[in-house]
């Protein structure tokens, strides 16, 4: 994503002068994941131009198969204490085919405070050229001592470019992607929860009517009677 390869620390990436451990934070999972992506591109990349998304380490970490870029967690929703053993075992383990090594923590939030802490240590005195990247949707769940060891991040609203194409890949174009991009505040995630939910566009006709006829008593029962039936997914789209 052009926008993100303007940042500041992706710049400071390409030039050599990244601190060793990152917290990426926003509401967007999907904008935390590919920041992480292109950041990672830009650490490993072979071209002068970094990150060049074509040469062979650009194009290993677009596919997931970089053996020297880690993901956690594994095979389980949230990170657990097993793996954040594993990840501070392997934080001191040689790069396997490049002279960097990367994790990326997706979900950092949801680490509890034990694990954190035990992590802390690991944070404070990184391996050398080592990369942490805490992807992290609630700051206020980290530990103050983790925020003091990483480089806060806070990642700006995805362009509604990226969100209708990424929209067009479910095979929602038109009004329709045009109408949840209005309604999803630059949040990716949140577009794409909407382009799966089979109810949204109801929820959002009933939304615009509610508020041209809320005035109306004679129509309250009927509109009541409507967010009573949508129950909860009314309460969450809005």
């Amino acid at each position: 994503m052009d926008k993100f390869k303007e940042s500041a620390v992706i710049k400071d990436a390409g030039s050599g002068n990244l601190a060793h451990s990152l917290m990426l934070v926003s509401a967007d999972v999907f904008a935390l994941e590919r920041f992480a992506k292109v950041l990672a591109q830009t650490l490993m990349c072979e071209a002068d131009e970094k990150p060049c998304g074509v040469c062979v380490e650009c194009r290993k970490i677009e596919h997931n198969n970089n053996v020297d870029v880690i993901e956690f967690p594994r095979n389980n929703k949230v990170i657990n204490s097993a793996e954040i053993a594993e990840l501070m075992e392997l934080a001191y383990v040689s790069p396997y085919a490049s002279d960097k090594k990367i994790f990326i923590l997706k979900d950092a939030s949801s680490i509890d405070i034990g694990m954190q802490n035990k992590l802390l240590k690991t944070l404070e005195e990184p391996p050398f050229n080592t990369y942490f990247l805490l992807l992290v949707t609630d700051d206020s769940k980290i530990l103050p001592t983790i925020k003091s060891r990483c480089r806060s991040v806070f990642l700006s609203n995805i362009d509604a470019s990226v969100i209708l194409e990424e929209l067009s890949k479910l095979g929602i174009e038109g009004n329709k992607a045009q109408e949840i991009v209005n309604y999803c505040s630059g949040n990716c995630s949140l577009a794409l929860k909407y382009a799966q939910n089979d109810d949204f566009f109801k929820m959002v006709d009933l939304a615009n009517d509610l508020i041209k006829n809320y005035r109306k008593s004679s129509q309250m029962l009927i509109y009541a009677t409507k967010l009573y039936a949508i129950g909860d997914k009314f309460e969450e789209f809005l």
